[in-house]
């Protein structure tokens, strides 16, 4: 569970115990119930800046260890020659939805590959979805593209057509989503497979894979240098499994 959701359920557990006893034990409830959901909300705030403050912090952090651009304002945004050549090669809603988002975020070339981090404006064109951090790992290859789902986070099974790779371990861990199996069969080796199974977590949507690229969705804003870089390596092994499936397409 991310720091932001941490401390948004304790502040939202310290107010409702905070009603109760106001309700319970004090000679103006009314009075002090305002006064104790009040007091929540501050705290909510000030938790959320707490969270958002980590989050800078980690992107700093990580941006000095990665060799990566660490981008705080539009301005910053604008001068990356990263950003401003994938604005001008991508479709605009690729890049609003699988590139752009808020700030601050990380862009730069890592091992290779184009990557940048940041929260999305939305997931799945959802406007309203919960805050993630987006890591993406961008390529060029011909694919339809599937999806690497860990099956204790699924509340329900998700639509789609399943793909049963033959490995006991890895498919009682991973539910694999594909149109076509045998895609997230070469991209999905037994060395990736391997590293799948020892990341300990593949985000809270699973790990995406498709013509434009990998990409991790970590829950809230992620809270720690250390799982952010293994994350990205870890999206980087995936990539480059799926680099190896067909040639760049022609521009």
């Amino acid at each position: 569970m991310s720091l932001q959701k941490r401390l948004t359920w304790l502040v939202v557990f310290l107010t409702g115990v905070g009603v109760v006893l106001a309700i319970l034990f004090a000679a103006n409830p009314g009075r002090a119930w305002v006064a104790v959901v009040a007091a929540g909300a501050v705290a909510y705030f000030v938790g959320q800046r707490v969270a958002h403050a980590r989050y800078c912090a980690v992107l700093r952090t990580a941006a000095d260890r990665l060799g990566l651009d660490y981008l705080a304002t539009r301005e910053d945004e604008e001068s990356s020659g990263l950003l401003a050549n994938m604005r001008r090669t991508s479709e605009s809603d690729v890049f609003r939805w699988k590139v752009d988002g808020k700030l601050p975020a990380l862009a730069g070339t890592f091992q290779g590959f184009p990557v940048v981090v940041r929260v999305p404006v939305g997931v799945d064109f959802d406007a309203w979805a919960p805050d993630s951090t987006r890591i993406g790992v961008y390529h060029d290859v011909r694919m339809t593209g599937f999806t690497v789902c860990d099956r204790s986070r699924l509340k329900k099974t998700p639509k789609g057509r399943q793909a049963v790779l033959g490995d006991e371990a890895f498919d009682s861990r991973f539910l694999v989503l594909a149109h076509r199996r045998e895609e997230a069969e070469t991209v999905l080796t037994p060395e990736v497979r391997a590293l799948l199974l020892e990341a300990g977590g593949v985000g809270f949507r699973g790990v995406e894979v498709n013509r434009y690229g990998v990409f991790l969705h970590e829950e809230g804003k992620v809270s720690s240098p250390e799982l952010l870089e293994e994350r990205l390596r870890l999206a980087v092994k995936v990539a480059e499994a799926a680099r190896e499936l067909a040639p760049a397409k022609r521009r």
